[in-house]
């Protein structure tokens, strides 16, 4: 798992989100770390390329948010944070699908 440096850790900005499953992500970047427990129940923070790093969690997407969303291996939006505005296309293409 990746530790991101904390100089880093405020700059993150909403880049938009990913569809795809909880397996394929795990595929690509590993077991999650675990959420806050009300707001998001899986995270993941990758360094993509040296000093590039992106976080992608299901924020308000969580069973623990609202009962009606679905369970986290059913989940199939994403968000997806980073410190470079390509980041998330980094992520969709690791992910295998299209990028710009």
């Amino acid at each position: 798992m990746t530790i991101i440096p904390a100089d880093v850790r405020e700059c993150f900005g909403f880049l938009g989100t990913v569809n795809t499953s909880y397996r394929a992500l795990v595929e690509a970047f590993g077991e999650p770390k675990p959420g806050d427990g009300y707001k998001i129940e899986a995270a993941w923070e990758v360094e993509l390329i040296p000093g590039i790093f992106v976080k992608i969690n299901n924020y308000k997407t969580s069973r623990s948010y609202d009962s009606k969303n679905p369970t986290i291996k059913r989940l199939r939006e994403w968000n997806v944070h980073g410190t470079d505005s390509d980041a998330i296309e980094w992520v969709k293409g690791m992910l295998g699908q299209d990028t710009k």
